[in-house]
């Protein structure tokens, strides 16, 4: 999961969706990828959750849900990881005709006692199975991060009474003053700046 760039993982379990079948839904062929790379956002990573879901009365649905993952104005990492935006669809794809759609939110005690949960079924021994919850967190972290670092790293303002910064001398010749005057009137000056036979022009307005 965390080698592969899909970070696919198997979904499994049961739907309680009392407005489809008074019983639990069996998830069937449920399929989960965590931070995946939006191909039409920038900087936007996106959690994508879908899954079949078959009722004892032998009606299907197929659950298609997604988390979009990306640092807009404002502290928004704790709603963008627990907000999931569900699309439910007849049948066994989203082919099917929609049923409806809706917005899933974990609460804070509902995450806390999920990061409870974390296993690794296939660790040899408490060694491994730090080892390997380890590796997640860190890729949980690192991505989230990627995303919200400068929201986490607080802002960088511009100080107006902030002291000049020392400059070192411009190692040139006397500079070339070319005036010039634009299309709407406006008046500029470019000032050339010969570095050498090899290097290149430096040019300032």
């Amino acid at each position: 999961m965390l080698e592969d760039q899909s970070h696919e993982a198997a979904i499994v379990g049961t739907v309680n969706a009392p407005a489809l079948s008074d019983n639990p839904l069996t998830v069937r062929d449920g399929r989960f990828n965590l931070f995946v790379r939006d191909p039409e956002s920038v900087d936007t990573y996106r959690m994508e959750y879908r899954m079949n879901l078959k009722s004892v009365e032998g009606d299907e649905y197929h659950f298609h849900g997604f988390k979009r993952i990306h640092d807009d104005p404002g502290f928004d990492m704790w709603e963008d990881t627990t907000t999931l935006y569900v699309t439910l669809y007849e049948g066994d794809s989203d082919d099917g005709n929609t049923l409806g759609r809706g917005i899933l939110k974990i609460q804070p005690r509902d995450f806390a006692r999920q990061m409870q949960t974390i296993r690794i079924p296939n660790a040899r021994g408490m060694r491994e199975q730090l080892q390997y919850t380890s590796r997640f967190g860190a890729f949980f972290g690192q991505t989230l991060f990627s995303v919200y670092g400068d929201t986490v790293a607080g802002q960088t303002y511009f100080d107006p009474e902030a002291a000049p910064r020392k400059q070192r001398p411009l190692r040139a010749g006397a500079p070339e003053v070319y005036p010039l005057e634009t299309e709407d009137g406006a008046g500029i000056r470019l000032t050339r700046y010969q570095g050498g036979g090899k290097g290149p022009v430096i040019l300032f307005t």
